[in-house]
């Protein structure tokens, strides 16, 4: 057991300790309750030493008796030794947590080293154009193109006589006649069609009645004399004939204005006159001049009597021939075959000559001197694709 004065001492020592670190636990721990505690447990130390000073002060008052029995000398109740302070239960240590391993990052594989291949440029080779040749088959059998059973009047088609007429009602349709004249055409928009003319269609030269069609009809001339006074047997402005069959005239067609011919044929034309005397000029078609004219897929035989000029005559002689297209055409015949427009000192404008066939059937060269002329490189004209029944590319013609 401690004496009672070490257990003042260590009282005074705990409520030092206990002001001492008051406020300083306080503002560690930021509560409170430890700081409490302390100041409990120094109070108490101070209570129990203010109580044994008490006792000593009474003891010393008061007069001493004569005779003086000492008293007994007490005997100090020895405080009970106080019991210690258990010891804190230290915070159990905490466990480290254990510092995870960290895995290794895989080591990068390294990149190739870039390797750029050398650009290397093929030399650029152009293959040689080749063109090749424009080929027609030979035009030894004419079936192919216009003859008897695909121009003039249908088979079987039944007709009904009739003289000379004149059509004066716009869009009239005049058919399956059989005409023994002239049928003069004064209205436009008439229609001409499975019927047989022995004569002429005249649809006047001034353009003033556009949009005759004539079609699938035989126009037949006179073979007496010289009744054929120069005339064409169809002329001259505004119309369109497909699938005519013409002949027994000098002049097959002759062309002012606005015309076309297609899938028609114009042969055995007729001479008349003393070639001595001069006689009669004939060509399958004829313009003197004149504009928008369209032949295609015909077949125009001049034939080779005297004075036959031509196939097809363009002369820029009443004015300057223009805007012509003559396409996939059989030509035999004439002195040339053709007259290409640019004539007595005018030159022809956007006159095409494409894809015809020079035939061989009257004359070695086509006609008499050749197969064209009157021709002008430029101005809007063309020459492409013309041939000999070969397939042999006709020259390009000279202007003569």
């Amino acid at each position: 057991m401690l004496a009672a004065g070490a257990v003042a001492a260590a009282l005074v020592v705990t409520v030092g300790v206990g002001a001492a670190w008051a406020g300083p636990w306080h503002d560690r721990a930021g509560t409170s309750t430890s700081s409490s505690t302390t100041s409990q447990q120094g109070a108490s130390g101070h209570r129990s030493w203010h109580g044994w000073s008490h006792r000593q002060r009474a003891d010393a008052g008061g007069p001493r008796k004569p005779v003086a029995t000492p008293k007994p000398t007490a005997t100090a109740t020895p405080k009970p030794t106080a019991t210690p302070k258990p010891t804190a239960t230290p915070k159990p240590t905490a466990t480290p947590k254990p510092t995870p391993t960290a895995t290794p990052k895989p080591t990068a594989t390294p990149k190739p080293p870039v390797t750029t291949p050398p650009v290397t440029t093929p030399p650029v080779t152009t293959p040689p154009v080749t063109v090749p040749p424009v080929t027609v088959p030979p035009v030894t059998n004419p079936a192919g193109w216009p003859s008897a059973s695909t121009t003039g009047v249908p088979a079987g088609t039944v007709l009904k006589a009739s003289g000379s007429i004149t059509v004066t009602t716009p869009g009239a349709v005049i058919e399956n006649l059989d005409v023994s004249g002239t049928v003069y055409i004064r209205a436009s928009n008439v229609t001409i069609r499975n019927s047989k003319v022995t004569g002429r269609i005249d649809t006047g030269d001034a353009n003033q009645y556009p949009g005759a069609l004539i079609q699938r009809v035989e126009i037949i001339g006179p073979y007496n004399s010289a009744a054929d006074g120069g005339f064409p047997a169809v002329g001259y402005t505004g119309f369109t004939c497909d699938g005519c069959n013409v002949h027994g005239w000098g002049k097959g067609f002759g062309l002012v204005q606005d015309v076309v011919i297609k899938n028609s044929w114009v042969h055995d034309l007729v001479y008349h006159g003393d070639p001595a005397n001069g006689g009669s000029h004939n060509e399958a078609v004829i313009s003197l001049g004149g504009s928008n004219f369209t032949l295609t897929g015909n077949r125009f035989d001049a034939g080779d009597a005297p004075n036959f000029s031509a196939s097809l005559a363009l002369y820029s002689q009443m004015e300057v021939i223009r805007d012509v297209l003559v396409d996939r055409n059989l030509f035999n015949g004439g002195g040339y075959c053709v007259y290409a427009g640019s004539t007595n000192g005018n030159t022809a404008s956007n006159t095409r000559f494409t894809n015809n066939t020079f035939g061989t059937d009257v004359q070695k060269k086509c006609g008499v001197y050749g197969a064209a002329i009157a021709y002008t490189a430029g101005n809007g004209n063309a020459w492409t694709g013309n041939v000999w029944p070969d397939g042999t590319p006709v020259a390009t013609p000279p202007r003569g």
